[in-house]
């Protein structure tokens, strides 16, 4: 015979499938399947619309000559990099 069984574990109660066989005058309790908590709890995490922005400081004329050369590097990392904080030095309007 199978059935459901619910038990509680630290508050929380869970449904298990259960199957139960006699083995001469005992009755053995067999688990077969864990089925999931009776009432899921679902997080719902609310995120706050940030209107932040970010700033760097203006580059020295030495450091924006070494990103030019770190541009021309065969190393594509580095060279991404250069490129980002080069366009972050001179931002560029999205306006037309």
């Amino acid at each position: 015979m199978t059935y459901i069984e619910i038990k509680t574990i630290q508050g929380k109660q869970y449904k298990y499938l259960r199957k139960t066989e006699r083995e001469g005058k005992k009755m053995k309790h067999i688990s077969l399947k864990y089925l999931g908590p009776v009432n899921p709890v679902y997080k719902v995490i609310k995120r706050k619309k940030s209107n932040a922005s970010l700033y760097t400081r203006d580059l020295t004329e030495e450091e924006k000559i070494e990103l030019n050369k770190f541009v021309k590097s065969n190393n594509n990392f580095i060279k991404d990099r250069a490129r980002i904080i080069l366009l972050w030095d001179d931002p560029v309007s999205a306006s037309i």
